[in-house]
Parts: C-alpha cells; structure tokens; sequence
C-alpha cells in the first residue's frame, strides 16, 4: 500500500514539473470566439489564439486562457480574415516553435485592410495624419472646428495649426465622423482651395507582427496580403530570434520608403524566409516610392543578426532583397541569399547602384545560386549608399548566379561618407552576367558615388564568369564616376581578374517562360567551365520553390541532370 501510495505521489509530482502537452487549435471564418478553438467548434480570428486581443491592435495582455504557448499548433482554415497587427503573445522553445499553419488542401486569406478604398473606423485617424494635397489661401492660424466638405463620408472637423500666410498648415483631427476612406481628397472650409488627402500615418502596421521579444514561431502557408510597410514584420520594436516564414504567399503590401513584403529589423537573429512568393507591391497614396526603389520582397534593416533567404519567388516588386543600415557582426554567421527567382522587377532605372535585384550593405553576405531576369536596375549590388551612415560594406561572396535582361550586371560602390567601412574583399565567381543594357556601368562596375577616391581599393576578386552584350565588347567599368573609364575583359585591372568567358551562353530555351530554360544548352560557352568543374551561373533546377515534376520535387543537388530522352524534360540522377 506504502508502494502504491508512494507512486501516485510520485506521478502528481512529475506531471506539476512537465511542461504542458502541446495543443492543437483551429480557427476559421466562420467560428466563434466564445468557441473551445476545437477543429469542430473553431475560434474565428487568429489574434484571438496568439494574444486573446482585440482583432486590429492585438495588444500583449488578452483574455484568451489558451493562447497559443511552446509547441502549439494553430490551423486555420479557408476563408478571408480581415485582421492586421497580429502578435503572437508567447514564446515557443527550440523543437517547440508556436506554429500558425493553414489547414491542410485549404488557402486561407489574411487581409490587413490597408486599401485606397478602406473606409476609416471610428478613431482610426489621428492628428497630424493628412497629406496636404493643396495649401490654398486665405487660411486662419488656429481655426478650431472647420468644416471639411467632400469626400465619401460625413462629419468630420479639423483644426489648423500655424499656417504661415494663410496656407493651411499643420491640421489635425476634430470631429473624424463616418464613412470616410483612406487616401481620398476633400477640401477645407474657411479659406480658399485648400484640400488634404486623408491617411492614417500612425496606423502603419503588418498583418502579422512577430518577434516582438517573442521567439520560435512559425508562420506556414498563408496568403497574407495588404499591410502597410510589410505583411509580416519581424522584429520592427524589439529583438526576437528564430522565426520562420515558409510557403508563403506574401503580395500587394501598401509600400512606402523601406518596406517590404517581408520586414525584418532590430537585432533579430536565425531568421528564416523561404519557399515563399513575394510580390506586388502597392505604393501608398502618400507616396511616390516608384522612384525610390524601397518596396522590396524583402527588407532587412538595423543589424539583423542573422539570415537565410532562400528559394523564394520574387517580382513586381521595386528590389527583391535589400540590405540596409547592417553593422559589421563578424562573429555571426552570414547572412544566405541561395536559391531564390526574382524576375520582372518594377524599379524605376536610376543605375544609382542603390536599385538592385538584391543589393547588400552589409559584411560577409553568401549570394549563391539565384536566378535574376528582367530588371530595368541592377542585378547584385554591394557597396555604398546615400544612407549607409558608416554601415558595414564587402566580404561578400557572390558565386553561380545567374543574371539576365538586366540594366546592369554587377555593382560594387564607394562613397566617400561610408569610408570607414569601404566595399573591399568582395568574391564574384562562377555567374553568368548576360544580355546587359546600361551603357554607363555595364556588366560589372566598381565605381564612385564622387570623386574622393583614386583609384581602386575594392580588392576585388572577378573570376571565372561569363560575361556578354552584344551591345558592348568592353563590359566591365573600373574606378570610374558613374559615365566614363571603361577597361576591357582582356584588359581587366581588378585585383584578380582571370578564366572569364567574353562568349554569348546558349540556353536550354531563350523564350524564358521558367527557371529551367535558363540551364546551359550541351556545348554552350560556360559549360562545365566554372572554378568547381560544373556550369557557370545558377543550377536552376534549385532555383525557386520547389514544385513537382514527375512525381518528384524539382530541387537541385548533386547529379541531379536535365534530360531530354523522348522529347520530355524530367530530371534523372
């Protein structure tokens, strides 16, 4: 009996000291709150299971008893969440992560609202948050209470701060009344043809918002569309580390300066992206981001510790990845840019070095294997930037890419204000650079923002790429401002400069519908003449997410071959 006692005494104390078991919930459109979050008897928003908050701020204190916790997994089902700000209150634990997956065979649609056509809650608008579409005239400083007329809603007042000659300056909100809607114009009583165009600046929020302290979550297989800044932020307040973001379809985020589909900043670390479509940005009706080229697929800002960013599809974006504001952390790993297609970019052609496929500010970056096509701007760029600020630049090591229909091939940039940390030690080795249009940098360039430097101190080493225009026989530019000094492949004066193809590839198909057309034709300039002994540019068939062809997944890897044996394309070991 002692035994027997002793044993269930012993079970009560090892369950008290057991971490809980992890749950299962779900949540669907059609659920309810009040509901247990059983696949039967759903929640029916999401932020109700991360934070138990209030479906728009999601604020870290909710009333939800079972929050989602280490190692619990959250389906959600088919159907349209219109929910923004969403935070996961509690940390998972490593081999625990919180996972927010969809239900298997569904596509759930999470929509953050941020549309020209929302039409404002109430209190949605705070002072301070119109663009002055017109000053006008005859406007008197500190008017209180004016009227506001057109527009789609009724009600609202303003109040006009310091207006300097009877502009209208500084308003704010009086009366917001109803049924008004983001971005439209209306005009201002009291004077003459004045008029504001109506956002909500202080409302900029993803529609998920992670890492904010919080680690180990997990965001897989959503269709995650219209935030402002980004539809999944990471880490925008406070650090956070070990977060994924994977099967993704990730599109229209409402863009301003330095925002993307993804967002990552604030000292965040092991970060992974991957297997997701990032596209289509929207640029905000305050904005004119077209020509700043800073709505990006991904945007990493703020010594982000660490990253991979990996086969993931990109396009309509202004820059597929862009590196920004990075402190040197040589003792961290680098950061891994492998394997991702960005095609069809919407940057405006400024060939300022700063509007790339993917451009890196930042010590040490891994770019492998990536397919770039059809850029009007850059396809990697390392180096300098208006905004580096002293930031870290070089150590990049940029090997079997491959980069076609591009203004320009290759950049490596220097600015005299980010001489402390100059663009040096850079690797550019085994890519294929084709078919580039820009006749002032070309397919390589190690160039100058101004005159502070020279000549070259880039330490840069060039080997063993194909590199051809049929517009230009001299294709690299060195130690040149921007529109003149080009040297020619023969005459090569970077530091290591050797085993270079001047000779056009020849593409398993030039119509360019999928990655797999980009691979080496058999006899093709670059084939097996990379340093490593197989082809110059990306294994393609790695390119991208991964899809299945034959039954099989279309991943490369070693001895993985395109065959054409009876008129198919398949892959075979």
């Amino acid at each position: 009996m002692k035994k027997i006692i002793f044993f269930i005494s012993l079970l009560v104390t090892l369950s008290f000291y057991a971490p809980a078991m992890a749950a299962v919930y779900y949540v669907s459109p059609s659920g309810s709150d009040t509901n247990p979050g059983t696949m039967v008897q759903p929640w029916q928003h999401i932020a109700y299971a991360t934070c138990g908050g209030d479906i728009e701020w999601c604020p870290q204190v909710g009333t939800n008893p079972n929050k989602l916790q280490a190692g619990d997994t959250l389906y959600v089902r088919g159907g349209t969440y219109y929910e923004r700000n969403i935070r996961i209150d509690n940390s998972g634990a490593a081999g625990s992560p919180i996972t927010i997956t969809n239900y298997p065979g569904e596509t759930p649609i999470v929509d953050g609202g941020f549309t020209n056509s929302v039409i404002m809650a109430s209190g949605n608008l705070p002072e301070y948050s119109f663009l002055i579409n017109s000053p006008g005239s005859g406007y008197t400083s500190g008017a209180a209470n004016v009227a506001v007329t057109g527009g789609s809603g009724t009600g609202m007042t303003v109040n006009i701060g310091y207006s300097a000659s009877g502009a209208l300056q500084y308003p704010s909100i009086n009366t917001l009344g109803t049924g008004y809607k983001l971005g439209e114009v209306v005009s201002v009583s009291g004077g003459v043809g004045g008029t504001l165009k109506l956002w909500d600046d202080a409302n900029e929020a993803g529609v998920f918002d992670l890492g904010e302290g919080q680690s180990y979550q997990i965001i897989n297989g959503l269709n995650v569309e219209h935030g402002w800044k980004g539809n999944v932020l990471v880490g925008d307040t406070y650090s956070g580390h070990d977060i994924t973001i994977q099967n993704c379809d990730l599109h229209d985020v409402i863009g301003e300066d330095n925002s993307g589909e993804v967002f990552l900043s604030h000292g965040i670390g092991n970060i992974v992206i991957q297997d997701n479509k990032l596209h289509s940005a929207i640029i905000a009706p305050t904005q004119t981001e077209v020509t700043t080229n800073n709505d990006n697929g991904v945007f990493v800002e703020n010594n982000i510790q660490t990253a991979v960013i990996r086969n993931n599809e990109m396009y309509n974006v202004n820059q597929g990845i862009y590196f920004k504001y990075q402190q040197p952390n040589l003792s961290a790993p680098p950061f891994v840019v492998r394997n991702n297609f960005i095609h069809d970019m919407v940057s405006s052609p400024t060939y300022d070095g700063e509007s790339a496929a993917i451009f890196i500010n930042n010590w040490g970056t891994r770019v492998t294997n990536n397919l770039i096509y059809n850029s009007p701007s850059t396809g990697i760029s390392t180096g300098a930037s208006f905004s580096c600020g002293g930031h870290s630049n070089g150590g990049a090591f940029i090997s079997h890419n491959t980069i076609v229909n591009t203004a320009e091939g290759v950049s490596v940039a220097w600015y005299s204000a980010c001489a402390a940390h100059p663009p040096v030690d850079n690797i550019f080795r085994d890519n294929i650079i084709y078919n580039f249009t820009d006749a002032y940098q070309r397919g390589v360039s190690i160039w100058q923002w101004d005159n502070s430097y020279t000549a070259d101190q880039s330490v840069t080493d060039f080997d063993h790429n194909l590199l051809y225009s049929a517009s230009y026989s001299s294709p690299i530019m060195t130690n040149c401002n921007r529109a003149y000094c080009y040297a020619s492949l023969a005459a090569c004066t970077l530091n290591v400069c050797t085993n270079n193809i001047g000779q056009a590839p020849v593409f398993y198909n030039a119509g360019f519908s999928q990655a797999a057309d980009f691979a080496l034709f058999p006899g093709s300039p670059g084939k097996n003449a990379a340093s490593d002994g197989t082809d110059v540019g990306a294994d393609v068939y790695g390119v991208g997410i991964p899809q299945p062809i034959n039954g099989r997944l279309q991943m490369g890897g070693p001895g993985e071959r395109m065959s054409t044996s009876g008129g198919g394309r398949i892959l075979i070991n």
